[in-house]
């Protein structure tokens, strides 16, 4: 019997298990590529990015989590797509946005992102995007019907949100909180009382959108722009 409950003590104790990158479909066209990491005190925690069809190659949203989830993420598009991921935009200097950027440079994959991302980067000692966006559409991005928009800070002062036109499709990183959460995350590089106003800035630019996915959990619809808004409130009400 000792034997017995000294194994289910040592089996309890064992960590969850880091469930493996995953591919979820959007809509058509669009897919959800979810990579994980854990986290003092949560355990495994996921996080999103985009794949986008573009011609005959493919766009990420977003690298996967940190270096080895992007080479994951790299190898399965390959066996499941058969084609070549042609370009990246980054949707904020964190590490689930940006930790996979060296992988994707070194396959010659141009990775996209604004002065500001590039620069928050280099200051948080991230790997660092290697082609700023400009005034001008990447051709790329404009191939994979990309577009992207700067409301102003919340969650990171140089977070932006990307649309894709064809699907209808907001990616709000994470700008924008997903239905289950009930706080708002990590906010240390964010504006807190800019945020609300940002979120509005966003839905007047995308007012179309049909799929809206944040950064960390389930997709949702224009419903998540709300819920954020609600949770920004109860964060700054007396």
């Amino acid at each position: 019997m000792k034997i017995l409950i000294l194994a289910a003590m040592l089996f309890a104790a064992q960590p969850e298990a880091t469930p493996p990158l995953e591919i979820e479909p959007v809509t058509e066209g669009v897919w959800r590529h979810v990579s994980y990491q854990r986290l003092e005190a949560i355990g495994p925690y996921p996080s999103n990015g985009l794949v986008i069809e573009a011609g005959v190659g493919l766009v990420l949203v977003d690298t996967a989590w940190g270096a080895a989830e992007t080479e994951r993420l790299l190898d399965e598009l390959q066996r499941r797509f058969g084609r070549p991921v042609i370009a990246a935009i980054a949707t904020h200097a964190h590490e689930d946005r940006v930790g996979g950027a060296d992988v994707l440079a070194a396959a010659d994959i141009p990775v996209y992102a604004t002065p500001d991302i590039i620069a928050a980067a280099e200051a948080r000692g991230l790997p660092v995007p290697s082609h700023a966006l400009g005034e001008t559409t990447p051709p790329a991005l404009m191939v994979a019907g990309i577009s992207w928009f700067a409301a102003g800070a919340g969650h990171a002062t140089e977070n932006i949100v990307v649309y894709h036109a064809p699907s209808q499709t907001l990616f709000g990183g994470c700008f924008l909180r997903d239905a289950a959460a009930r706080a708002l995350g990590y906010t240390a590089d964010g504006n807190v009382p800019g945020w609300p106003a940002a979120v509005e800035g966003v839905r007047a630019a995308y007012p179309d959108a049909v799929h809206v996915v944040p950064g960390h959990g389930l997709p949702g619809g224009p419903e998540l722009l709300d819920h954020t808004v609600s949770l920004l409130e109860e964060r700054t009400s007396p």
